[in-house]
């Protein structure tokens, strides 16, 4: 994991122009600390990480460290060379996904309890969810990223609202 976090530590730092030395002194570490890091050679530790995470506010870092840390238990990024990352487009995707996915909801027979609902039918339906809650995590990646605004800033405002709506956390 530490490669991996530190591979992608490397790119989001070269995709904001800063330099090792740069970044060290934002996150209050020495250059070599950086570079070790950045090769696995080092373990980071979580406070040193959550401040490098936060001072590069990097969207694909936010989901790379994300998939790092819990394995398959993310949202991928749609970033190929098949995947037109234009907002336009995304908002296409998310029009698709969503209807599919509400789809699966609408035709599944909630009534029966769910110890008799068709397990093939359930995964379906889930596959479709976790498809159109990717197309909307990615749409809002493609709008922070056109418009230069912060992920972590977003997510902040985001979860006080939840917090400010009665949602638990």
């Amino acid at each position: 994991m530490n490669s991996l976090i530190g591979q992608n530590i490397a790119l989001a730092r070269k995709r904001k122009g800063l330099t090792q030395e740069q970044l060290s002194m934002h996150v209050c570490v020495t250059r070599e600390a950086i570079a070790k890091y950045e090769t696995g050679e080092r373990t980071i530790p979580e406070d040193i990480l959550i401040g490098i995470i936060n001072q590069l506010d990097d969207v694909e870092l936010y989901i790379a460290s994300w998939r790092a840390v819990t394995g398959s238990v993310s949202i991928p990024l749609m970033d190929g060379i098949n995947i037109n990352t234009h907002s336009t487009s995304m908002v296409c995707l998310v029009k698709k996904e969503t209807s599919e996915a509400l789809k699966q909801v609408e035709d599944m027979t909630w009534y029966l309890p769910s110890e008799m609902r068709d397990k093939k039918e359930v995964e379906r339906m889930i596959a479709e969810l976790l498809d159109a809650a990717s197309s909307m995590m990615n749409l809002v990646v493609s709008l922070c990223r056109e418009h230069g605004i912060s992920m972590r800033v977003v997510f902040q405002k985001w979860q006080e609202s939840l917090r400010m709506r009665g949602f638990k956390q």
